[in-house]
């Protein structure tokens, strides 16, 4: 062997090179071992899920930069080890005698160490891609947020899914993390690639339509967790408006979302007495977190984003089965809103969030004339649309007292009646109950067929709305059954000077669900005003019954004095009034009362007999 050494340092390091005698084909980790490693590892990602590449490319360094410089240094000594090795180079051997410390180049340690560089590349791929995924930190905030919102933007259905699931990890940290609306028009000059500006990149690009669709048709346990986070933070002036707007949408229109899932089972007299009791609301649900959130509501609406102001086109596709959710997701935030207001001075005027949701219910039952003389109604969409109104209507004439007992909030109610302030009937709790049931009689009014299907529909909102009296009854529900009177009174009694199509139909309505004749005290059963207040002490229940019976006067009293006047003038107007289950006879100055049950040739009773002067 022949051998030349040499020292350095006054001898504190020397080298020797040499020719070795070893086989030249004994390696640990050479170049075809290389090629091996290489290409697997390229295999094991160009063919790995999107969830892995997204998990790789969200780490905090480059992993994929990183592997490649190892690749090509490795390579490229592996390479060099081998050509040496072959042509029987000279081998260096460094020593340093007083740390005892021999090195030999190339040899098989040389080769060991560039082969477990390869296998801690690959470990470092596993680590992210399986045992620990990357979540948004401080440290990853920029390669997270960058490939959040690639994803997002170009990913197809499938991957949005995958890419919806490694989000909800990091839901926390976004929210907690993120500016608010203050913050970021106030931030000045700062390095916008840190962490606060990523999380609020990263919930401005969440307005993503697709993205919601995917949420709430596949993983709607993510729209959950993120308002779950959103309440629990109490953080509701950061961007996710948009978001969850969206998914609000989305989830009334989309009948396999979780809303209908959870509503899904439950008969309409089941459903609504359970929403009125709040029994069938789990704190883990999608209705809760949504629509029981009375501050997230709140912060929506405020930006014109009222999770219930669902566009009218969206709705035109709607089923009946899309109004029933709609109408109970609207209840649920109703009782949210009563329990979270207590009749205090927050309630004397109606959230933004609430308007837009008592208009659209109001709004949902004017095409019901399209069902008027169908003998199959009560399959009708139209009709099973009302009952949906009607019982929703009927849930908000049960509220309890606790929830409001502002006095100041009745006189001004009445007020506005009073002044026929019709503007400021959306800014008071009793006159949006009052205009829901008031336009829900008139929309009904519009009625006029004889038959089962409008004496159905009379009886549903006669037993619902009109009740003369009520099993259960509060100061609210006496409240607002008496502005009703007051405002139904109000458009007949046009009929004296202005009469028109809509005060004779609204009066041709009330005719059909009274009876003729006034009911007596002793009728009723009441043995004394003094005994049956003593019975009911605290309770509306005898105001109520007088306020009914006032309205049922005063309805019959205007029909007596006007209604032959309107006749002789303009007959065709005045027919309008006569519909469903009336009839009049001009010889007889006669309007008459006849139930669909009763037989056609029967004389009608006393009581269903109307003269006019």
């Amino acid at each position: 062997m022949n051998e030349n050494c040499y020292s350095i340092l006054n001898q504190v390091i020397s080298f020797c090179t040499f020719i070795p005698n070893h086989d030249s084909n004994a390696k640990v980790f050479g170049f075809s071992e290389f090629l091996t490693s290489a290409a697997l590892l390229i295999i094991v990602f160009t063919t790995a899920d999107t969830r892995y590449k997204f998990r790789v490319a969200t780490v905090s360094v480059d992993l994929q930069r990183r592997a490649f410089w190892c690749l090509l240094i490795v390579g490229t000594l592996t390479l060099l080890i081998d050509i040496w090795i072959a042509e029987k180079f000279r081998v260096l051997n460094l020593s340093i005698p007083s740390l005892k410390i021999v090195l030999e180049f190339p040899s098989g340690i040389v080769q060991g160490i560039l082969g477990s560089v390869i296998f801690f590349t690959f470990l470092s791929w596993a680590r992210y891609a399986f045992m620990q995924p990357p979540i948004f930190s401080k440290g990853n905030c920029k390669n997270y947020a960058n490939k959040f919102i690639e994803c997002i933007s170009f990913g197809d259905k499938q991957e949005l899914s995958i890419i919806a699931e490694e989000f909800e990890r990091s839901i926390e940290p976004i929210l907690s993390s993120t500016y608010t609306f203050n913050e970021f028009e106030n931030r000045g000059k700062v390095n916008d690639s840190n962490q606060k500006y990523m999380a609020y990149k990263i919930l401005q690009s969440l307005n993503n339509t697709r993205f919601t669709e995917t949420i709430m048709k596949k993983s709607p346990q993510i729209a959950i967790s993120f308002l779950t986070e959103l309440k629990r933070q109490n953080r509701y002036d950061i961007p996710m408006h948009h978001f969850v707007y969206k998914l609000s949408r989305e989830a009334l229109s989309n009948s396999e979302s979780k809303l209908f899932d959870e509503f899904r089972g439950l008969t309409l007299d089941k459903n609504q007495k359970k929403l009125v009791e709040g029994k069938h609301l789990e704190e883990y649900s999608l209705s809760s977190s949504l629509y029981g959130n009375y501050e997230l509501v709140k912060a929506l609406a405020s930006k014109e984003l009222s999770p219930f102001d669902i566009d009218y086109l969206e709705r035109s596709k709607w089923t009946e089965k899309n109004w029933q959710i709609y109408v109970n997701a609207v209840q649920v935030f109703f009782q949210e809103y009563l329990r979270k207001t207590k009749g205090l001075e927050n309630s004397l005027k109606l959230t933004e969030a609430l308007t837009p949701a008592f208009r659209i219910v109001i709004r949902s039952t004017v095409n019901l004339s399209s069902i008027d003389g169908h003998k199959k109604f009560l399959l009708e969409d139209e009709y099973l649309k009302l009952k949906h109104v009607v019982y929703f209507a009927e849930s908000c004439l049960d509220l309890k007292d606790s929830h409001i007992i502002d006095e100041d909030l009745k006189r001004k109610a009445h007020k506005i009646l009073r002044e026929n302030e019709t503007k400021s009937d959306e800014k008071n709790v009793y006159l949006m109950i009052v205009n829901l049931i008031f336009s829900t009689i008139t929309n009904a009014s519009k009625l006029k067929s004889p038959g089962k299907a409008t004496s159905d529909i009379y009886d549903l909102i006669r037993k619902h709305l009109l009740p003369r009296y009520r099993e259960t009854f509060s100061k609210s529900d006496s409240t607002i059954r008496r502005l009703l009177y007051k405002k139904i009174y109000q458009e007949i009694s046009q009929i004296k000077t202005k009469p028109n199509e809509k005060n004779m139909s609204l009066l041709g309505f009330c005719l059909n669900i009274l009876y003729f004749q006034l009911e007596t005290e002793s009728k009723r059963g009441i043995k004394s005003k003094t005994e049956e207040r003593l019975k009911y002490k605290g309770s509306p229940k005898i105001n109520d019954l007088r306020a009914f019976d006032a309205f049922h006067e005063v309805v019959l009293r205007l029909t007596e004095n006007n209604f032959l006047n309107i006749h002789n003038i303009d007959p065709v107007l005045a027919n309008q009034a006569i519909y469903g289950q009336l009839s009049f006879d001009l010889n007889l100055k006669t309007i008459i009362y006849k139930p669909v049950s009763s037989n056609a040739k029967s004389k009608p009773i006393p009581k269903n007999i109307l003269k006019v002067n």
